[in-house]
């Protein structure tokens, strides 16, 4: 089951690209499920598993981005962070 669920995710991603936040969100939630064993909506109140989720994240994902996608992510992320403000 896990090996269709993981050939549609690659189906799907190649039928129509992602945005940087949907690959940004998706990563997130891999990371999280690899390094705790649960969703990132799970541990968003879980400092240290955050933190060590955001850490993994810095490494694998966004080093790994270019220039524009960089950008395009921190606009998206700066509008929910400063939303509310």
């Amino acid at each position: 089951m896990a090996n269709i669920s993981t050939r549609i995710r690659k189906l799907e991603a190649l039928a129509c690209p992602s945005t940087p936040m949907e690959r940004f969100l998706r990563a997130l939630n891999e990371a999280s499920a690899k390094l705790t064993g649960k969703g990132a909506k799970q541990i968003a109140h879980d400092d240290p598993a955050f933190d060590l989720v955001l850490n993994d994240l810095q490494e694998s994902f966004v080093r790994k981005l270019s220039d524009a996608d960089l950008e395009s992510l921190t606009t998206d992320l700066e509008r929910i962070a400063f939303a509310g403000s």
